[in-house]
């Protein structure tokens, strides 16, 4: 997704400021794409049932993160700081590790530490 691209431009670039103010009105309605899905039991009988489904679109989301991260360092590689560098370097690498190695990673590294 492009809010995944922005977060890579802005943790290797600058930083990720937060604000408790809200700058956006967002809508959430029975048609959203992205979140604002009721919970109801159907819903997560269809959920349990689909486990499997779910397990593979994720796997595709995440193949989608690798890919971005590859043409990340591809675009920007000579320019990136050697901290950020690395990182998304042994992201790649890990990314071909089992689960736990992977989560193990992912709660060790501390990416975009210029986070205000």
């Amino acid at each position: 997704m492009h809010d995944w691209w922005i977060a890579l431009v802005a943790c290797s670039f600058g930083k990720i400021i937060t604000s408790e103010r809200t700058l956006i009105r967002y809508r959430i309605h029975r048609n959203n794409v992205v979140g604002g899905k009721a919970r109801s039991f159907g819903r997560i009988l269809r959920t349990l049932l689909g486990l499997m489904d779910y397990v593979k679109k994720w796997k595709l989301e995440n193949q989608t993160r690798i890919i971005q991260v590859e043409k990340f360092l591809q675009i920007y590689k000579s320019i990136l700081p050697s901290k950020e560098k690395e990182i998304l370097e042994k992201y790649l690498l890990v990314s071909k590790n089992k689960f736990l190695e992977r989560k193990y990673f992912q709660f060790g590294i501390n990416f975009c530490s210029r986070v205000g």
